[in-house]
């Protein structure tokens, strides 16, 4: 809240300063005389900015979202309430102090007026900003599976959750934007700007959709900061839905990003550096999972699991199912669901039905933030 006030306290002085002065002046040649107005011109204007101009912006919650759609909405509400207040309130003052019977002139009526409009500032923001109650509930595990604890009062119902690596935050995605969430306390310490799909990544990053809206325009895909909530990388990977990102993963070294997608180019590999698709790789099955080893990508599909060249997306290994006998199915289809590659990128883990859970050997241990 206290960034918010001195962020108005500063437009106001600074648009009310300018309109103010205007105003008193005019009325001062219209009166043919000192500009007496000017003061409380000046006084009115500043405090119009701060009441009428912008604390309707800042205390929409859509102000609490950044990056560049964040920045053209402020533009286009200040454009709409900023002069509006400032010249109401310069008139009004001029209006109000110029009055013989008016009880609001005086030397104490300014600070009284600055001190109530703060307060009102300050309540709105309160009231209008705050979080929803979030309550966190746990539970002594009872039996092999149990519910250990539960989160309740989070709105709106998010489309996507993940948690972070360490497993100290909570990400939650809805349409507009992303909120992370330290636990157990529960209470919102990051707002982002992006929509639905959240996924934490190596170093200490948060990848995200750009926020959806009614216009079927491509998405984006953005790369966040996940300690201090700042943009790192804005891609254009020109998703037309949520459903065309499939899987994503950082390479060993962080300095590329590779991204399944449901729709175009199966694989696409991005330089975060330029934020620009450097390559895209072919893959002959709808690719469902995807990991960067120090080999090459490992991809999961309905056929099973390849290790291919993150240069040219040629077939270096495929993943061995286990040989077929006479009795037994011709090959065993993979149930691509949870599957893990250890923190190193050198081993990994995928269930394989009827036979339990396999482990490979797919790359030289690598070390990882």
């Amino acid at each position: 809240m206290l960034p918010k006030l001195l962020r108005m306290t500063v437009l106001s002085a600074l648009v009310g300063g300018v309109v103010g002065a205007v105003v008193g002046g005019i009325a001062g040649r219209l009166r043919r005389s000192r500009p007496r107005g000017l003061g409380p011109s000046l006084a009115g204007s500043f405090l119009g900015v701060l009441l009428a101009g912008l604390l309707p912006i800042e205390a929409n919650p859509a102000s609490l979202i950044g990056g560049p759609y964040a920045g053209i909405w402020f533009l286009a509400m200040a454009v709409l309430f900023v002069p509006a207040g400032a010249l109401a309130g310069a008139v009004l003052g001029i209006v109000v102090a110029g009055h013989p019977r008016s009880r609001l002139r005086g030397p104490r009526a300014l600070p009284l007026f600055t001190v109530a409009a703060y307060l009102i500032s300050a309540v709105v923001l309160t009231l209008t900003l705050s979080p929803p109650g979030i309550a966190i509930r746990t539970l002594q595990p009872q039996g092999p599976v149990s519910l250990v604890a539960e989160v309740r009062g989070l709105e709106p119902i998010p489309s996507h959750l993940a948690l972070s690596a360490d497993g100290k935050d909570l990400v939650t995605a809805a349409p507009q934007q992303v909120q992370v969430r330290p636990l157990p306390a529960g209470r919102p310490r990051l707002r982002l700007e992006g929509g639905e799909v959240a996924y934490p990544m190596a170093a200490g990053r948060l990848l995200t959709l750009n926020p959806s809206d009614a216009s079927p325009a491509p998405r984006s895909l953005l790369v966040w900061d996940l300690a201090r909530g700042r943009r790192l990388q804005a891609m254009p990977a020109d998703l037309n839905t949520p459903a065309g990102l499939l899987a994503v993963d950082f390479s060993p070294d962080g300095r590329h990003l590779a991204v399944a997608l449901g729709q175009g180019p199966p694989i696409t590999v991005w330089d975060l550096a330029t934020a620009r698709r450097v390559r895209s790789l072919d893959s002959p099955e709808r690719v469902q999972q995807l990991h960067w080893t120090s080999e090459g990508l490992l991809v999961g599909a309905d056929a099973g699991f390849r290790v291919l060249s993150a240069q040219d997306g040629r077939v270096l290994h495929t993943l061995p199912l286990g040989a077929a006998g006479p009795s037994s199915p011709a090959r065993p289809v993979l149930s691509l669901g949870p599957s893990a590659l250890s923190g190193d990128r050198s081993t990994f883990a995928a269930p394989l039905p009827g036979q339990g859970i396999a482990v490979w050997r797919v790359g030289r241990p690598v070390a990882v933030d």
